[in-house]
């Protein structure tokens, strides 16, 4: 299947052949339901040992003194971003009389099942963690009312997976969100 990919897509020109012939093949014989691929956390594992070495062999062109000075770059910019989490979080923790663990890990960033197991390993409020990375403010202001844009990704096993925008009467994006949830149907 891949030598085909590549043939049809060096036939159609496609950049890169070698690479998006496949992809696309697989794509579409995933999309029409015609193949089924399981994701296994072996290839996930694989494929993040294979895009750190070619990010390490790109970087061994490059000077060490050069190396470090994005290094510290990056440190410079996390450490900035998790002040100004921890900030929000005091003043959350202050202002809603609240421990400062709960409104910390409610507000950094991170996969939200990470912080939910953080969550429940801590003994801190499940519920106010796992809302406040599925709610992301995008730019807060008070307006008459919100236009909730609700897009249903997918409904599979029992499952409704869907993402919302919210915005302001005047177009402005106040919020994103995205919410996982148990599907029930009437009368069955």
């Amino acid at each position: 299947m891949a030598f085909g990919s590549y043939v049809i897509a060096r036939l159609i020109r496609m950049p890169m052949p070698h690479l998006l012939g496949p992809m696309l093949v697989s794509l579409l014989l995933n999309a029409f339901g015609i193949v089924e691929t399981v994701r296994l956390n072996e290839f996930i594992l694989l494929a993040q040992i294979t895009i750190g070495g070619q990010i390490g062999s790109r970087l061994s062109r490059v000077p060490f003194r050069e190396v470090i000075s994005y290094l510290i770059d990056g440190l410079l910019v996390s450490m900035v971003t998790l002040s100004i989490y921890t900030s929000f979080a005091v003043g959350v923790a202050a202002l809603l009389g609240m421990r400062l663990l709960d409104a910390y890990i409610g507000f950094v960033p991170g996969g939200l099942y990470e912080v939910t197991v953080l969550s429940v390993l801590f003994g801190l409020d499940v519920a106010f963690v796992a809302f406040h990375n599925t709610l992301r403010v995008v730019h807060p202001k008070a307006t008459a009312w919100v236009l909730a844009d609700i897009e249903v990704r997918a409904i599979a096993n029992g499952f409704a997976h869907g993402i919302v925008n919210l915005w302001s009467p005047d177009g402005e994006l106040l919020g994103i969100a995205e919410q996982t949830g148990a599907l029930r149907i009437r009368g069955k």
